[in-house]
C-alpha cells in the first residue's frame, strides 16, 4: 500500500475524532446562547412591566387622591409665619439648650451603668 492514501486516512480519522467532541461542545455552546436569549427576553419583559406599574403608581391624579385620604394638609395661612428674631436663639456650643438636651439623654444608675430614661 502506497504512503499517501494511508496518512489521508489517519488524517482523516484524526479529524473526525478530534471534531466529534466540538460538535458537541458547539451544541451545548448554542443551547446556553439560546437559554440566555429566553432569559433577556424575560428580563425585558419583566422591566416593561415594571415600568408600566411605576408610572400607575406616580399618577399624579392618584397621588393627589391618596394624599388628600390620608394627609391633612392646607395651604400655609400668613399669621402662621413667624419674624427672624422671634425665633429662640442656639445655646453658646452651636447646640441646643442644654436644659432640652438632658431630657433627651439616658439617666446614670448608682452602678455607672446607662439606663434608658422613663421620660418619653
Amino acid at each position: 500500500m502506497r504512503r499517501g492514501p494511508a496518512i489521508a486516512l489517519a488524517l482523516l480519522a484524526g479529524a473526525a475524532v478530534g471534531l466529534y467532541p466540538l460538535k458537541h461542545r458547539v451544541a451545548d455552546l448554542e443551547d446556553e446562547a439560546d437559554r440566555l436569549a429566553r432569559a433577556v427576553a424575560d428580563d425585558r419583559q419583566a422591566i416593561r412591566l415594571l415600568q408600566i406599574e411605576w408610572a400607575y403608581l406616580n399618577e399624579p391624579g392618584r397621588l393627589a387622591g391618596i394624599a388628600s385620604r390620608h394627609l391633612v394638609l392646607a395651604p400655609i395661612d400668613a399669621t402662621a409665619t413667624v419674624a427672624l428674631g422671634r425665633l429662640p436663639r442656639r445655646a453658646a456650643g452651636g447646640g441646643t439648650d442644654p436644659r432640652s438636651r438632658s431630657r433627651m439623654l439616658p439617666k446614670r444608675r448608682a452602678a455607672g451603668r446607662w439606663r434608658p430614661s422613663a421620660r418619653g
